[in-house]
């Protein structure tokens, strides 16, 4: 286990939510703590390590709330944690160390031995001997490899750029310990003056970078300054460089530097311009390639996610720009950084899980690592185009207003339709094309402030629950849909019942105002949910390999003997839900002529078959079904299925937890092999529940 203490601000962490009966912010509890919402979230992690540790409940963080522990959850926890005593100590995570270790080793300017990783990570030879197994794997995976020699100590090989690429998207991820004083291999007094002489090319270029990312290229100044790296900057006119005003600044505040690392310094600077330096701007093969990729991409979401696009084409070509412009960023493992990146990955957890999975594909194309600032960019534009259950529609029109009216406008637009499904989003478009607003709308949502007759809400690039609250309850807006604050009429009302009562109190309210309005009421967070909330035993059915149910020789249900087995398949595990009504018999003849027309492409891997179709073919409401065949029941080319899932997609996102279930529960083999010999429906139910429960990653929202 990573943590296998308290510190004082880790206890105080749960020793404040156990002593509460409501939810409270993260921005709240940064206010309390006297932290940033960054280290609250470090907290957290470590809080929940040491509860899982001790098999104790985790805190759970719902929309950017960490929720409440039960009375009978707090007894438990409160009778644990008062015979703790806190340590000021730092353990570092196996994760961290294996990216202490590749930073340091690069960034290192002598030879480095077990010894001074010993040092660094504070852990026994054993430990760094286990961790070095581990930094072997994660190089090989950016196709680098983990040198040794007696004299010479650890060293990582490969491509140049690509082994500073790793170097910057680790950092990254360490900066919160960089910040706390826990990383010592590095000379800080070098890495502060270099970070002053950053920050002045900042200045004069009127131009503000993530600090993140300032931080990470201070620390890689001393490693350019050695100049043994050999590099090569492949499709890059170096004369357009040259004639940057960004090269001509590099020149003046690092003249020490190389030609070639002055180039590369000065491409840092240039970050998300490098596509217009490109020496093959006109190569339609070059351009072809990035089509491909954005192609593929799109593909490969929609796999993933169990969805298909309706303006697939248009989506393709705001990939294909934004890539176009980025590829080289990529490639030469630029770091801009993305502001909103925390609020993306905080406030759409499930659709930056699917993107990062899918952004592999990418990865490996073009041989790079991306970033998670990279993929919130990319976040943005699937999220725009992913589509929610039809509503009615009502005569109140919105115009969502952006500095850019691009993909944060597309964003707040898509936002805007999940939380009013009544309403008419008129249009997305940049502030500065705005002229005479009341001929098209009723009134504006925008992330920039504005004068206009029309009355305009100020949000944030990416809604959180303060905007959302916000934005229903405007006057205008309250009046159409009689939208009710549930948590600040809880707060007004708590006062006037006991603590034990609280949550008693929020449940008869909610109930209330969901039965007695006549329209349901908007609700703040996205509909999610998960697997475990479909895991009943009579969603589960056995088969055997001619897709029949075990034991039935003709079915239930009266099937065509001309059925392949396994159409037979899909169809003997689509009757529970049929039963249900969650779907009619047209959704299950989609998914066999999506596979007749497509090949196997729903087999999530060797083993396991994602089943779907597309809401309008015949969906009633979410729902999913689980097939379990031990000797596997064999779909085109030759691949066999031992487990099938059939899910119901009602719309583009609500499955989303659904599906990173399935991934978490059923990623590797073995589990696979279980689940596939058990006989028992409750025992499916409880081996799934087990081991979600066993691997919970929570998710920073």
């Amino acid at each position: 286990m990573a943590v296998g203490y308290l510190n004082e601000r880790t206890q105080k962490v749960i020793n404040m939510m156990s002593k509460r009966s409501s939810a409270l912010s993260i921005k709240e509890m940064a206010n309390e703590l006297g932290v940033s919402t960054r280290t609250v979230y470090n907290e957290l992690d470590r809080a929940n390590d040491w509860l899982k540790m001790k098999e104790l409940p985790c805190l759970q963080v719902v929309r950017g709330h960490v929720q409440p522990f039960s009375a009978e959850e707090t007894a438990r926890i409160e009778s644990i944690v008062g015979l703790e005593k806190s340590q000021d100590d730092y353990i570092f995570t196996p994760s961290e160390r294996t990216k202490i270790i590749i930073c340091q080793i690069i960034s290192s300017g002598n030879a480095v031995y077990v010894e001074e990783l010993m040092k660094s990570c504070q852990v026994s030879r054993n430990t760094i001997f286990a961790d070095l197994q581990a930094v072997i794997a994660q190089l090989y995976s950016y196709k680098l490899e983990l040198g040794y020699e007696k004299k010479r100590g650890y060293w990582i090989d490969g491509d140049a750029i690509h082994v500073r690429a790793i170097f910057f998207l680790y950092f990254n991820m360490l900066e919160p310990l960089f910040e706390m004083g826990k990383i010592s291999f590095l000379n800080m007094e070098e890495v502060e003056e270099n970070l002053k002489r950053l920050e002045q090319i900042e200045a004069v270029l009127k131009v503000k970078y993530v600090r993140n990312d300032m931080l990470a290229l201070a620390a890689m100044i001393p490693i350019m300054e050695r100049g043994y790296d050999q590099l090569y900057f492949s499709d890059l006119d170096i004369k357009k460089v040259q004639s940057a005003k960004e090269y001509h600044f590099v020149q003046e505040y690092f003249p020490e530097l190389s030609e070639t690392e002055k180039i590369y310094l000065t491409l840092h600077f240039l970050g998300g311009r490098l596509s217009s330096y490109s020496s093959n701007d006109s190569d339609s093969e070059k351009n072809e390639t990035i089509m491909e990729i954005a192609r593929n991409l799109v593909v490969e979401f929609e796999r993933k996610a169990c969805v298909v696009f309706s303006q697939k084409d248009k989506l393709i070509q705001e990939l294909y720009r934004h890539i176009e412009a980025s590829i080289y960023r990529y490639r030469f493992g630029i770091q801009i950084g993305n502001t909103l990146a925390e609020a993306v990955k905080r406030e759409y957890p499930y659709i930056f899980d699917v993107t990062r999975s899918a952004v592999r594909y990418m990865e490996q194309q073009i041989r790079a690592q991306i970033s998670d600032s990279e993929v919130a960019y990319l976040v943005m534009h699937f999220g725009a185009h992913l589509e929610y259950a039809e509503h009615d529609e009502k005569e109140l029109r919105i115009l969502v207003v952006c500095i850019n009216g691009m993909a944060t406008g597309n964003m707040i637009s898509h936002e805007l339709k999940r939380l009013l499904p009544q309403a008419k989003i008129v249009g997305v478009h940049a502030a500065a094309d705005i002229v005479n607003p009341q001929n098209m709308c009723d009134i504006i949502v925008s992330s920039v402030k504005m004068k206009t007759v029309v009355p305009v809400i100020v949000v944030n690039p990416i809604l959180n629950d303060f905007d959302r609250k916000n934005i229903l309850n405007h006057p205008l807006i309250r009046s159409k849909i009689g939208f009710v604050d549930m948590d600040a009429l809880f707060q007004v009302v708590k006062k006037y019942v006991l603590p034990e009562k609280y949550k008693e109190l929020r449940y008869d309210l909610e109930r209330f105002f969901v039965k007695s309005s006549e329209e349901k009421q908007p609700i703040l967070s996205p509909d999610v949910w998960r697997l475990t909330d479909f895991l009943t035993e009579d969603r589960i059915v056995f088969l055997e390999s001619n897709g029949r149910k075990r034991g039935e020789k003709t079915g239930k249900y009266a099937l065509p003997d001309h059925l392949k087995d396994w159409e037979r398949a899909l169809y003997t595990t689509a009757f529970p839900l049929m039963e249900r009504k969650s779907i009619d018999e047209n959704y299950v003849q989609c998914i066999i002529k999506r596979l007749v027309e497509s090949g196997p492409y729903m087999f999530v891997t060797k083993d396991l078959v994602l089943a779907h179709a597309r809401p309008e073919n015949g969906v009633k409401h979410l729902d999913l079904a689980i097939g379990i065949a031990p000797e596997g029941v064999t779909f085109a080319e030759g691949k066999k299925a031992r487990i099938i899932f059939l899910l119901v997609v009602e719309d583009q996102q609500k499955h989303m937890g659904i599906l990173r279930d399935i991934r978490k529960a059923l990623a590797k083999s073995p589990q696979i092999d279980v689940l596939a010999a058990t006989e028992d429906a409750k025992e499916v139910c409880d081996i799934l529940r087990g081991s979600l429960n066993n691997d919970s990653e929570e998710i920073k929202s």
